[in-house]
Protein backbone atom coordinates (compact mmCIF):
# COMPACT_ATOMS: atom_id res chain seq x y z
CA UNK A 1 0.00 0.00 0.00
CA UNK A 2 1.58 3.58 -0.76
CA UNK A 3 2.06 5.48 2.05
CA UNK A 4 0.96 8.95 1.29
CA UNK A 5 2.73 12.29 2.62
CA UNK A 6 -0.71 12.49 4.54
CA UNK A 7 -0.53 9.34 6.24
CA UNK A 8 2.86 10.61 7.24
CA UNK A 9 2.17 13.83 8.51
CA UNK A 10 -0.95 12.41 10.29
CA UNK A 11 1.31 9.41 11.93
CA UNK A 12 3.90 11.58 13.16
CA UNK A 13 1.52 14.37 14.49
CA UNK A 14 -0.23 11.14 16.43
CA UNK A 15 2.93 10.95 18.00
CA UNK A 16 3.75 14.07 18.54
CA UNK A 17 0.79 15.18 20.77
CA UNK A 18 2.77 14.54 24.29
CA UNK A 19 5.46 16.52 23.00
CA UNK A 20 3.42 19.37 22.19
CA UNK A 21 1.40 19.55 25.02
CA UNK A 22 4.60 19.97 26.80
CA UNK A 23 6.18 22.48 24.23
CA UNK A 24 3.26 24.70 25.04
CA UNK A 25 3.54 24.45 29.04
CA UNK A 26 7.10 25.21 28.54
CA UNK A 27 6.20 28.19 26.46
CA UNK A 28 3.84 29.29 28.46
CA UNK A 29 5.74 29.59 31.38
CA UNK A 30 7.99 31.84 29.71
CA UNK A 31 5.18 34.65 28.53
CA UNK A 32 5.23 37.52 31.62
CA UNK A 33 2.88 37.60 34.28
CA UNK A 34 3.63 38.83 37.57
CA UNK A 35 3.19 35.17 38.71
CA UNK A 36 6.28 33.98 36.80
CA UNK A 37 9.12 36.97 36.63
CA UNK A 38 11.11 37.73 39.93
CA UNK A 39 12.23 40.73 41.44
CA UNK A 40 9.79 43.96 42.81
CA UNK A 41 10.30 46.06 39.97
CA UNK A 42 10.02 43.49 37.62
CA UNK A 43 6.44 42.83 38.95
CA UNK A 44 5.85 46.41 39.10
CA UNK A 45 6.28 46.44 34.95
CA UNK A 46 4.33 43.49 34.34
CA UNK A 47 1.29 45.00 36.41
CA UNK A 48 2.15 48.00 34.32
CA UNK A 49 2.01 46.25 31.18
CA UNK A 50 -1.20 44.66 31.38
CA UNK A 51 -2.83 47.57 32.63
CA UNK A 52 -1.75 49.10 28.90
CA UNK A 53 -2.53 45.77 27.46
CA UNK A 54 0.86 45.22 25.79
CA UNK A 55 1.45 41.95 23.56
CA UNK A 56 2.38 38.89 24.94
CA UNK A 57 6.45 39.29 25.91
CA UNK A 58 9.09 36.73 26.50
CA UNK A 59 10.91 36.62 30.07
CA UNK A 60 14.80 35.99 30.25
CA UNK A 61 15.19 35.81 26.51
CA UNK A 62 18.75 34.50 25.18
CA UNK A 63 18.93 36.73 22.05
CA UNK A 64 22.75 36.09 21.30
CA UNK A 65 23.56 32.66 19.18
CA UNK A 66 27.23 32.23 21.55
CA UNK A 67 27.38 34.86 24.42
CA UNK A 68 24.90 34.22 27.32
CA UNK A 69 22.97 37.49 26.87
CA UNK A 70 19.42 37.94 27.70
CA UNK A 71 17.13 40.51 27.83
CA UNK A 72 14.26 41.37 30.96
CA UNK A 73 12.07 40.97 28.39
CA UNK A 74 11.57 40.72 24.54
CA UNK A 75 8.99 41.11 22.42
CA UNK A 76 9.78 38.88 19.43
CA UNK A 77 7.45 39.14 16.37
CA UNK A 78 9.18 43.30 16.47
CA UNK A 79 12.14 42.08 18.22
CA UNK A 80 11.91 45.18 20.65
CA UNK A 81 13.34 44.52 23.98
CA UNK A 82 12.89 46.09 27.30
CA UNK A 83 16.10 46.03 29.94
CA UNK A 84 15.05 47.16 33.74
CA UNK A 85 17.68 49.59 34.97
CA UNK A 86 17.20 49.04 38.95
CA UNK A 87 19.61 51.15 41.64
CA UNK A 88 19.76 53.85 39.83
CA UNK A 89 20.93 56.30 42.59
CA UNK A 90 21.88 53.59 45.30
CA UNK A 91 24.95 51.84 43.03
CA UNK A 92 23.54 48.97 41.47
CA UNK A 93 25.45 47.27 39.32
CA UNK A 94 24.35 48.78 36.07
CA UNK A 95 25.96 52.14 37.24
CA UNK A 96 29.22 50.53 38.41
CA UNK A 97 32.35 51.17 36.01
CA UNK A 98 31.63 47.15 35.13
CA UNK A 99 28.49 47.07 34.63
CA UNK A 100 28.23 50.08 32.84
CA UNK A 101 30.81 48.15 30.51
CA UNK A 102 29.06 45.14 29.89
CA UNK A 103 26.14 46.92 29.53
CA UNK A 104 27.43 48.58 26.29
CA UNK A 105 28.87 44.77 25.12
CA UNK A 106 25.13 43.76 25.63
CA UNK A 107 23.49 47.30 23.81
CA UNK A 108 25.95 47.07 20.80
CA UNK A 109 25.46 42.97 20.47
CA UNK A 110 22.07 43.62 20.25
CA UNK A 111 21.84 46.51 17.59
CA UNK A 112 24.16 44.48 15.74
CA UNK A 113 21.73 41.67 15.50
CA UNK A 114 18.74 44.07 15.03
CA UNK A 115 17.10 44.26 18.22
CA UNK A 116 15.36 47.72 19.62
CA UNK A 117 16.11 47.64 23.17
CA UNK A 118 14.19 49.99 25.25
CA UNK A 119 15.74 50.64 28.71
CA UNK A 120 13.70 51.64 31.73
CA UNK A 121 14.90 53.25 34.89
CA UNK A 122 13.37 52.49 38.27
CA UNK A 123 10.90 55.43 37.87
CA UNK A 124 9.95 54.39 34.50
CA UNK A 125 8.90 50.94 34.92
CA UNK A 126 5.53 51.65 35.81
CA UNK A 127 4.71 54.77 33.62
CA UNK A 128 1.37 53.65 31.78
CA UNK A 129 2.12 57.12 29.37
CA UNK A 130 5.64 55.41 28.03
CA UNK A 131 4.65 52.26 28.42
CA UNK A 132 1.77 52.75 25.98
CA UNK A 133 4.01 54.33 23.42
CA UNK A 134 6.43 51.13 23.66
CA UNK A 135 3.50 48.94 23.33
CA UNK A 136 2.62 51.10 20.06
CA UNK A 137 5.69 50.87 18.89
CA UNK A 138 5.86 46.88 18.80
CA UNK A 139 2.43 46.40 17.29
CA UNK A 140 3.81 48.81 14.37
CA UNK A 141 6.90 47.03 14.04
CA UNK A 142 5.56 43.52 13.95
CA UNK A 143 2.80 44.77 11.46
CA UNK A 144 5.37 45.28 8.70
CA UNK A 145 6.07 42.87 6.72
CA UNK A 146 10.13 41.61 6.21
CA UNK A 147 11.73 42.34 3.04
CA UNK A 148 11.45 39.35 0.40
CA UNK A 149 14.87 38.05 -1.45
CA UNK A 150 14.45 36.11 -4.18
CA UNK A 151 14.92 32.22 -3.50
CA UNK A 152 18.45 30.38 -4.03
CA UNK A 153 19.97 26.93 -3.67
CA UNK A 154 21.53 26.37 -0.29
CA UNK A 155 24.39 23.22 -0.13
CA UNK A 156 22.79 20.75 2.37
CA UNK A 157 26.41 20.55 3.64
CA UNK A 158 25.95 24.00 5.25
CA UNK A 159 21.98 24.16 6.15
CA UNK A 160 19.13 22.19 6.10
CA UNK A 161 15.20 23.05 5.73
CA UNK A 162 12.52 23.07 8.88
CA UNK A 163 11.41 19.50 8.77
CA UNK A 164 8.27 18.66 6.79
CA UNK A 165 8.72 22.72 4.92
CA UNK A 166 8.19 21.40 1.14
CA UNK A 167 11.27 23.34 -0.95
CA UNK A 168 12.71 22.77 -4.09
CA UNK A 169 15.18 20.29 -4.16
CA UNK A 170 17.93 19.24 -6.55
CA UNK A 171 19.39 15.84 -7.20
CA UNK A 172 22.93 14.58 -8.11
CA UNK A 173 22.14 13.34 -11.54
CA UNK A 174 20.85 16.74 -12.24
CA UNK A 175 17.12 16.92 -11.89
CA UNK A 176 15.09 18.92 -9.95
CA UNK A 177 11.73 18.34 -7.95
CA UNK A 178 9.65 19.34 -4.85
CA UNK A 179 10.48 17.46 -1.81
CA UNK A 180 10.73 17.76 1.90
CA UNK A 181 13.37 16.52 4.79
CA UNK A 182 11.98 14.72 7.44
CA UNK A 183 13.34 11.86 10.53
CA UNK A 184 16.94 12.40 8.51
CA UNK A 185 15.52 11.04 5.15
CA UNK A 186 14.55 13.39 1.88
CA UNK A 187 11.26 12.27 0.35
CA UNK A 188 9.62 13.32 -2.71
CA UNK A 189 5.93 15.22 -1.73
CA UNK A 190 4.31 12.00 -2.38
CA UNK A 191 6.59 10.59 0.86
CA UNK A 192 8.54 8.43 -1.22
CA UNK A 193 12.18 7.88 -0.22
CA UNK A 194 14.54 10.24 -2.58
CA UNK A 195 17.10 7.53 -2.46
CA UNK A 196 15.93 4.18 -2.58
CA UNK A 197 18.85 2.21 -3.53
CA UNK A 198 19.69 3.98 -6.95
CA UNK A 199 22.02 6.36 -4.82
CA UNK A 200 20.62 9.57 -5.70
CA UNK A 201 21.14 11.81 -2.94
CA UNK A 202 19.79 15.74 -2.66
CA UNK A 203 22.87 18.37 -3.48
CA UNK A 204 20.89 21.47 -2.71
CA UNK A 205 17.52 23.00 -1.56
CA UNK A 206 15.42 25.89 -2.27
CA UNK A 207 12.70 27.77 -0.57
CA UNK A 208 9.40 28.14 -2.86
CA UNK A 209 8.87 31.30 -4.35
CA UNK A 210 5.93 33.41 -2.82
CA UNK A 211 2.55 32.87 -5.10
CA UNK A 212 1.36 36.04 -6.61
CA UNK A 213 -1.30 36.99 -3.86
CA UNK A 214 1.55 37.01 -1.36
CA UNK A 215 3.80 39.65 -3.35
CA UNK A 216 4.33 42.97 -1.53
CA UNK A 217 2.64 45.88 -2.91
Amino acid sequence: MRYSRRQYLEDKARRADVTNAHVMQRDAAKLVSPAVVKGPLAKQFTWAWQAVQGPALEAEHKFHPERRFRFDFAHLPSRVAIEIEGGTWVGGRHTTGAGFLRDCEKYNEAALLGWRVVRLTTDQVANTLLLARVRDMMLAAAAVPAPQSAPSWVDVRETMPDDEMTVLIALSDGEVWTGFHAENAWRHVSADLVDQGSGTTVTHWMHLAAGPGNNPA
